[in-house]
């Protein structure tokens, strides 16, 4: 294969796997209350433990993706890809977003700053914390695995805080804060 498309599609399963998450994953109401505590209380993380994640019941299938449909373009529109990318004006700026177009020109340092500024606007845009974990996956930054491994557990833990103290915090600081998923062998369960 390609190396484009399979790039291509190890993105858009990330992206899948990362949503569904956000969607349908919750984590253990008390271990997201301790945990805004102590960070509330300015505490290091607690370290060892366990925070078991339950699958939601309902329907949350898949929804459509802006970044699948930008995937879709730069595969099977090049030339409208490339013209949306080299900044030509009026190329469906009203259908992507500033954040989404980005990180799929490869510019995942200004799409986690736009990611992170729909967050700071609406902590609930699951397309925002998908982004953002997508995000500092390619670029690995220090601090993220647990955003990349477990966005659910941050996004929670995001809202928690701010429902203790009335502050939305950095997500990418609060991500580093975590302490680093290990593995748990549990099913449901974070391995924090």
């Amino acid at each position: 294969m390609p190396a484009e498309p399979r790039m291509l599609a190890r993105r858009i399963s990330a992206d899948t796997w990362t949503t569904w998450r956000l969607r349908n994953a919750e984590p253990a109401a008390d271990r997201v209350a301790a945990l805004v505590r102590a960070w509330a209380a300015g505490r290091p993380a607690p370290t060892g433990m366990r925070v078991p994640t339950t699958i939601r019941a309902g329907n949350r299938g898949l929804v459509d993706s802006t970044r699948l449909s930008l995937a879709h373009l730069r595969l099977n529109e090049p030339k409208l890809f490339a013209a949306m990318r080299e900044g030509v004006p009026g190329v469906f700026e009203e259908d992507f977003s500033l954040a989404d177009r980005a990180y799929a020109c490869g510019g995942f340092r200004a799409a986690a700053a736009a990611y992170k500024q729909q967050i700071a606007d609406d902590p609930d845009h699951l397309g925002a914390w998908a982004g953002l974990a997508l995000c500092r996956r390619e670029t690995g930054r220090h601090g993220s695995r647990v955003l990349i491994a477990h966005p659910e557990l941050v996004r929670a833990v995001h809202r928690g805080v701010e429902e203790l103290s009335g502050y939305r915090v950095d997500p990418d600081d609060l991500a580093a804060w975590l302490p680093e998923p290990a593995p748990d062998g549990t099913p449901g369960g974070t391995g924090l």
